[in-house]
């Protein structure tokens, strides 16, 4: 009896398009995302009316039973806050290390926190603080198709996304973790420098989760050994620092100890220990200066973040008085004595 080679049922929807792709990873997400669609079929438009949320599951040698060290359980939270608040920034476009998140950004990415036992481990629940309805249905008009996401969704995702491409990276896909962080901006890659910190130091591993209505459940996880890696990977590239021009005053100027430069009316200190002893030279205090330096920002222990300039080049020098100055700084660069052109043979060589 000959057998057939026809597909089956459902094999010819597939190939219809009247199945579409699986979009769920694991049996509970296909159940959740089925009783939103169930909650939300009602409404004669899609759009959104369940709010998302998610999780932090810290486990690992810093977690004794479900209590862990308060000060780094804390810590891990604010970076975790601070490195959403980053990537949400930068889907927004503002990717720059320099000045704050705007406070609309930061409004819609925050994030509020409860805390519950699990099974030899201490989980975080995330949701967002604000209401989604205003972007989802800007001025209440419901969207007749694919509504926004809001803000806190799309940061979210992204965030864990970018760790598990980078916690997982081998030095062989290595530079492509960097171009994505490079893509997000050194803001991003600051913050998950603090975040990569916050973990090691507290000894905990985490597993991480969002849960966006009708939409497949992002997810990630770090060890302790993985978060030391991102680490320093971010800090072997540099991916937390960027370039930037400065202009202002020297007060005060050394080749071993930070100089003290007045931008605005305002003190900066900027580190230039790397440039040669014949740029230093140039620079006197009260001379106008233009220089590109390298910032970076580093998270302290006490949470503060520490911003730090280091010279990368001097490009311009103005002496504060340029015409009585440039002679007396030819002078002193000629002022080394030159024992063949100055002695005389009736004059001793002290008195030249």
């Amino acid at each position: 009896m000959a057998t057939s080679e026809e597909p089956s049922y459902l094999a010819l929807l597939r190939t219809a398009g009247r199945v579409p792709d699986a979009t769920w990873e694991r049996p509970e997400d296909l159940t959740r995302m089925g009783l939103e669609s169930m909650i939300t079929s009602h409404r004669l438009f899609p759009t959104r009316t369940l709010a998302s949320h998610g999780s932090l599951r810290l486990h690992g040698p810093g977690v004794q039973g479900h209590s862990a060290d308060l000060a780094g359980t804390g810590a891990i939270a604010v970076a975790w806050q601070r490195a959403v608040d980053s990537v949400g920034a930068s889907l927004e476009g503002v990717k720059s290390l320099r000045g704050r998140i705007p406070l609309d950004i930061a409004r819609r990415c925050s994030l509020a926190l409860s805390a519950m036992p699990g099974p030899g481990s201490l989980v975080l629940s995330v949701m967002p603080k604000s209401d989604h309805l205003p972007e989802v249905e800007p001025r209440g008009d419901v969207p007749m198709f694919e509504p926004p996401r809001p803000l806190a969704d799309r940061a979210s995702e992204t965030l864990i996304q970018l760790c598990s491409v980078v916690g997982k990276a081998t030095p062989e896909d290595a530079d492509v973790a960097a171009q994505q962080l490079r893509a997000l901006g050194p803001r991003v890659a600051s913050a998950l420098r603090a975040l990569a910190t916050a973990v090691s130091t507290s000894n905990v591993a985490f597993d991480t989760t969002w849960e966006e209505p009708n939409a497949p459940t992002a997810r990630s996880s770090w060890s302790v050994q993985q978060a030391v890696w991102v680490r320093t990977f971010v800090d072997g590239r540099d991916l937390d620092a960027e370039e930037e021009e400065l202009f202002g005053v020297a007060r005060t100027v050394s080749d071993s100890e930070r100089w003290l430069v007045e931008v605005d009316g305002e003190p900066v200190r900027v580190d230039a220990t790397d440039l040669p002893h014949s740029q230093v030279r140039r620079v006197r205090p009260g001379d106008a200066v233009a220089m590109l330096v390298r910032l970076a920002q580093r998270e302290q222990p006490d949470g503060s973040v520490r911003t730090t300039r280091s010279v990368v080049e001097l490009l311009d020098v103005e002496a504060e008085n340029a015409d009585a100055t440039d002679g007396a700084r030819e002078t002193d660069a000629a002022s080394q004595p030159n024992v063949e052109d100055d002695w005389h043979p009736d004059v001793p060589y002290d008195d030249v």
